[in-house]
């Protein structure tokens, strides 16, 4: 069976932090970003269909932009070797300034493949 996605994935490392709806915070791996989500590493399997706040950083045009987002989780499984889970999220708002930034650094990423 082929995958469908709506965007484009592009490859990262990015540093992330989660907020989740206990209001307790924790470190993430962001490992892909799309116009629409991203897909991190995560210590623990988190529920389909939850919601989540993530804030994550990136640079463009020399500048760096920090990027806050709610995201409602779409994929949830654990890895191999006890390392964790990997999440995948769909971006449900993300104020639209950073958001147009964060369209031309996936732009940038596109050219780059």
């Amino acid at each position: 069976m082929s995958e469908r996605r709506a965007h484009p994935r592009f490859p990262v490392n990015w540093s992330a932090r989660i907020l989740l709806a206990d209001k307790s915070l924790h470190s993430a791996q962001i490992q892909n970003v799309s116009k629409g989500g991203l897909y991190f590493v995560f210590d623990q399997a988190l529920a389909i269909g939850s919601t989540i706040g993530i804030e994550f950083f990136f640079n463009f045009r020399g500048e760096r932009h920090r990027a806050r987002a709610h995201a409602k989780v779409t994929n949830s499984a654990l890895l191999s070797g006890n390392s964790g889970a990997g999440i995948g999220v769909q971006f449900l708002d993300m104020d639209k300034d950073i958001y147009h930034a964060f369209n031309n650094v996936l732009q940038e990423l596109s050219i780059q493949e």
